[in-house]
């Protein structure tokens, strides 16, 4: 997943979040702690964004991940450039790709062999049709 489209997903998410949040919630809509959509949608982009991040086998530390989220929402500064920040996600959607490279060209291997021994196995075969 490009991390950029994912940032920008999370955002949307969270604009519309937050534009719910201006009415009440439904009675079965309440979870444990959680008491608005704004709260409720937030949860779940983080979880959504953990969720990613494990699928594509990213490696992160949960705290460094917090204090950053919370170091870029408020208007304080920030414990890195704008540039280092911009330099590392360019990393990090580098090494996702070239991951995600690999594993669709072990996978284009696997079945190029799979396809060549079904078509050795295949001609090994007699023709079952009668000759003519």
């Amino acid at each position: 997943m490009n991390l950029r489209f994912f940032a920008l997903t999370t955002t949307l998410l969270l604009l519309t979040a937050a534009a719910a949040a201006q009415e009440a919630p439904a009675a079965s809509q309440k979870i444990a702690g959680m008491t608005t959509p704004l709260e409720m949608t937030s949860y779940a982009v983080g979880a959504d964004m953990v969720r990613n991040f494990k699928s594509q086998n990213v490696a992160f530390d949960l705290d460094q991940l917090i204090r950053g989220l919370r170091d870029a929402s408020q208007s304080g500064p920030m414990q890195m450039s704008e540039i280092e920040v911009r330099r590392l996600v360019s990393e990090l959607e580098t090494n996702v790709r070239r991951k995600m490279i690999a594993a669709r060209k072990a996978e284009v291997e696997a079945n190029q062999k799979k396809s060549d021994e079904s078509i050795k196995s295949m001609a090994a075969k007699p023709d079952p049709s009668p000759a003519q």
